[in-house]
């Protein structure tokens, strides 16, 4: 699901998929 969303965001705008996906991110690092 991880590398789903980056290449999501990597394929539509990194704008605000970036920013969602830098979250994501954050979240499973944190756990």
């Amino acid at each position: 699901a991880l590398r789903e969303g980056l290449s999501s965001a990597s394929h539509s705008s990194r704008g605000a998929d970036c920013v969602l996906t830098s979250g994501e991110i954050a979240q499973i690092m944190e756990q």
